[in-house]
């Protein structure tokens, strides 16, 4: 095996988990790994198949890169590596490039009873037309009645397909009584209609406890980065897991839940997060606390609910300080809440009813809320005469135009009041992304692009889902665009290298007739060399003379990419930001970087976001973009 390649089994430190949860990783049996060959891949599987039920193959090119002659014969080994595993349930190849001939013998391979406990298949962002879902349709209306329960994910394929796909599956559903869920983009409305009375009525009946831990666990699987609210309540399992997180990986676990759960982390517009009931201790809190705090996630939650559960005065402390003004966060001019909850519920904690404790954390607690201008929702378990003091604080943010004020004192846990949010049990909700149609419908003569793939959780096709539809989009607002921004799409992820170098050409032709055209941001796009190099040759054509701002962070641009873009006659930029590559840098590349910012061509940047291995190079950088501000 390379040398580039790196696993992380459970028992790993938190940071080195997040580390592995950038895009381009492959297998999730018990850990992480990231192999870029299929007999690397098979190899892993075939070592880790004892007593694991979820196999993720996901975000990882290496089935694209068998060729033609043995691709058929290369599914198969790849597929009787899988079938191998024990006690498997969970299948995902989530943007594994995976074809009609794929689906094909994968089906072989179902009905023939290899994967007789497969209950969850996730097929999003691939290659799969009509073809495709007719083969996997005849299959799951085949599947024995004595079958688990079915749930089916296959939404945002890159093949166009028709209204045939969508009679094939909804034909299934009606002949097997056991699928209980099926995502797809179903192109008839009528047909659409119909698949979700089938699936509601089903869903009713269906078991609650760990099956629905696991359905919310592939949900985030499936949903990220399009994710707004997550509920999961009153389910104990999700704490009898996480507790074994930790330990040593020789402990045969039904699954890992950390790498799953750290990709709520990856939902940049994740509002509400609820999670009461489930049982939590310290290692939830310490998981969040430390996302927040050393990687800068969940930032964008407001409305936080962790009633119920098990923590202690340290771990509501923890939670309480990331109100705190005096956290700032690095890059940040002033300092400010790390998350400026607007509603924070932590009442109901078992064990938190020793008043002396709370009393003598009190002045500690609630000097975190003195600034705190957003808050107006809280319980805690506190006494009487500390709820007096802290109500006046809420209140004086009600007066600012906020909803209502909720304060729960010691004396009331276990009373109505002291959890109001808490509803029925085993709860699971998901929100998706929010309506496309409301983004694109500007009154304004200005667009602006501000877009992601539709949510699994929606019936309707997304309009962006293929770079077809992005530069379709393109072509019809211009040449109006002045801010080009796409975040956490995968239109540019699944095109070949001959595919990518065509249609990002394409892309900035039609980009080029946007004159006033002054931000071009693809965050997390898959955007590669070609895309620069296309961009480089626009500019010499003289084209994008008011671009002033490149953010291609979290992208795959390689180190001779990053130094073209440096060197090339884009020299009105002022912002670039190339931070989170899937590559790291060298000291050389480092080296060269910095070279590029002292040339007289980049004396009108400002600001240079990029992420140096070396600190002492960093600290280089960061001097040289200081000098250029005060110019």
């Amino acid at each position: 095996m390379g040398t580039n390649r790196r696993r992380v089994i459970a028992g790993e430190t938190t940071p080195a988990i997040h580390e592995c949860m950038t895009p381009r990783r492959s297998v999730q049996p018990v850990g992480l790994i990231t192999f870029t060959a299929l007999d690397d891949v098979i190899a892993y599987l075939r070592h880790r198949r004892r007593n694991t039920r979820a196999v993720y193959v996901t975000d990882n090119p290496f089935l694209s890169r068998i060729p033609q002659a043995s691709r058929v014969l290369s599914y198969q080994r790849f597929l009787d590596a899988v079938a191998d595993v024990d006690s498997l349930d969970t299948i995902s190849l989530q943007r594994a490039f995976i074809t009609d001939e794929f689906i094909s013998e994968l089906c072989k391979y179902w009905l023939d009873g290899k994967f007789p406990n497969l209950s969850q298949l996730n097929l999003n962002y691939n290659l799969i037309s009509d073809d495709g879902f007719v083969t996997l349709a005849e299959c799951v209306a085949e599947l024995p009645t004595s079958s688990p329960p079915l749930k089916l994910w296959a939404v945002s394929q890159l093949r166009p397909t028709t209204s045939a796909s969508d009679e094939a599956m909804l034909n299934a559903l009606r002949k097997n009584p056991r699928i209980v869920q099926m995502n797809i983009n179903w192109r008839k409305g009528s047909c659409a209609d119909e698949a979700n009375d089938i699936i509601n009525e089903r869903q009713t009946h269906f078991n609650a406890g760990l099956d629905n831990l696991k359905s919310a666990l592939l949900e985030i699987q499936s949903q990220t980065p399009n994710l707004k609210v997550f509920r999961l309540a009153d389910n104990p399992a999700l704490s009898n897991i996480m507790s074994h997180a930790g330990s040593d990986a020789d402990e045969e676990e039904p699954f890992d839940i950390m790498p799953t759960l750290s990709l709520l982390a990856k939902n940049t517009h994740l509002n509400t997060l609820e999670l009461p009931g489930n049982g939590l201790d310290t290692v939830f809190v310490n998981f969040f606390f430390n996302s927040v705090v050393d990687d800068g996630a969940f930032r964008s939650v407001r409305h936080l609910n962790l009633e119920n559960n098990r923590f202690n005065i340290s771990d509501i402390s923890a939670i309480v300080s990331l109100v705190d003004v005096h956290h700032a966060f690095a890059g940040e001019a002033n300092p400010c809440a790390l998350i400026p909850f607007e509603s924070l519920r932590l009442s109901g904690q078992e064990g938190m009813t020793d008043t002396d404790e709370i009393e003598m954390n009190r002045d500690s607690i609630l000097s975190k809320f003195i600034y705190n201008q957003s808050l107006t929702d809280l319980t805690l378990d506190i006494s009487e005469n500390a709820m007096q003091e802290l109500r006046l604080y809420l209140e004086r943010n009600e007066k600012k135009g906020r909803c209502r004020v909720s304060v729960c004192c010691i004396n009331q846990i276990g009373s109505p009041s002291a959890s109001q949010i808490r509803r029925q049990s085993s709860m699971v909700k998901f929100s998706g992304s929010a309506d496309k149609e409301n983004i694109l419908a500007s009154p304004t003569p200005k667009a602006r692009f501000l877009f992601s793939p539709q949510s699994p959780m929606e019936k309707q096709s997304s309009n962006v889902d293929t770079i077809d539809d992005v530069m379709a989009m393109v072509a019809r607002e211009s040449p109006l665009i002045e801010d080009f921004t796409i975040a956490n799409s995968g239109f540019l992820c699944c095109l070949h290298h001959t595919d990518a170098i065509k249609f990002t050409r394409g892309l900035i032709s039609l980009l080029a007739y946007n004159v006033q055209l002054h931000t071009i941001a693809l965050t997390n796009c898959g955007v590669r060399d070609s895309f620069v190099d296309a961009l480089i040759s626009s500019r010499e054509a003289e084209n994008f003379p008011n671009l002033y701002v490149l953010d291609f962070t979290r992208n795959s641009l390689s180190d001779d990419g990053v130094i073209r873009l440096l060197e090339s006659p884009l020299f009105h930029l002022k912002v670039i930001r190339l931070r989170h590559r899937s590559n790291s840098c060298s000291v050389y590349t480092g080296t060269l970087v910095l070279s590029c910012l002292k040339k007289q061509h980049r004396g009108q940047l400002r600001v240079f976001e990029f992420d140096f291995d070396n600190a002492a190079l960093q600290e280089r950088a960061d001097i040289i973009i200081k000098k250029l501000a005060l110019k």
